[in-house]
């Protein structure tokens, strides 16, 4: 029989690559890489059914974070350890309500409670300020991976600092409740292994979230992935436009302010130089 001829195979070898597109592919890589590392990271908040505590008009009472409106006042601390008693107890007022977008992937969620918190959103639990994860760590609630959530929430308060979140597990267990921090902290790590790391709001923090556009209505909504929560819970925002803020101006480079002649000083009038305005008041007179 004739031998069958087939064509020869093509030449399999992969295309060589020069150095700038190799770069361009390792670049890519590397962004792929820290976008899913973002979408673990990527807000401190809380899952819009934890309870938070506000001021009502006779006592403190317990609403669910997505219910909370601007202007709302929030109970930052109960030295009595009752809602009918407000003595001492310190309080701000809510100035924006932030919602934000989770990836699709999904998002590490810590339940305390009745609480549902980010898993690097910081608490503070007996031992000191710390991650919700590093509490699961010591013993306090239990860790949900990859939990797909639409949005979640966080706060801005005036002056910044805590709320307070209920973390009862249920209506026959005594009630219990857990500091968290708002939009705005900064924690500082202790200097001595004795001491607990120390939570601040730093003014220039505060200032820059104020220039977000949109945070002066009163609610704001952040894109997935927008904001990114750093490892000492401050949140850095990527790609959000800001309001453009002018510097007032030195004092010595504002414009001068023309003077008039005062009405009593005839120097101008024997010299023949009417001001334009006294020429015209002059001529509506006869």
């Amino acid at each position: 029989m004739p031998k069958l001829l087939y064509p020869e195979p093509a030449d399999t070898k992969k295309p060589t690559l020069t150095q700038a597109e190799k770069n361009s592919i390792d670049k890519h890589k590397r962004r792929q890489v820290r976008a899913k590392g973002q979408d673990k990271r990527s807000t401190a908040c809380f899952a819009l059914g934890t309870p938070i505590l506000v001021k009502g008009p006779e006592k403190a009472s317990w609403i669910p974070i997505w219910n909370a409106e601007r202007g709302d006042i929030v109970v930052q601390s109960l030295p009595s350890g009752k809602l009918e008693d407000l003595s001492g107890a310190l309080m701000t007022r809510i100035e924006t309500v932030c919602t934000f977008e989770c990836p699709a992937g999904g998002i590490d969620i810590v339940r305390v409670g009745e609480a549902l918190i980010t898993a690097h959103h910081h608490i503070q639990t007996e031992d000191g300020w710390m991650t919700a994860r590093q509490a699961v760590d010591m013993g306090h609630g239990a860790l949900l991976t990859n939990l797909k959530l639409p949005i979640v929430y966080n706060l801005c308060l005036a002056g910044g600092g805590n709320i307070i979140i209920n973390t009862t597990a249920t209506s026959q267990n005594a009630p219990t409740q857990i500091a968290a921090a708002t939009m705005g902290c900064r924690f500082e790590p202790a200097i001595h292994p004795q001491h607990k790391s120390s939570r601040t709001y730093p003014d220039n923090i505060r200032v820059r979230m104020n220039q977000i556009s949109g945070m002066e209505a009163g609610r704001k909504h952040f894109r997935a992935n927008e904001v990114e929560t750093l490892p000492n819970g401050e949140l850095h925002f990527k790609t959000v436009p800001t309001k453009r803020v002018d510097p007032p101006i030195p004092e010595e480079e504002r414009p001068g302010t023309i003077l008039w002649p005062s009405i009593h000083d005839t120097t101008l009038c024997r010299r023949g130089h009417w001001p334009p305005r006294r020429l015209h008041n002059l001529s509506h007179t006869r």
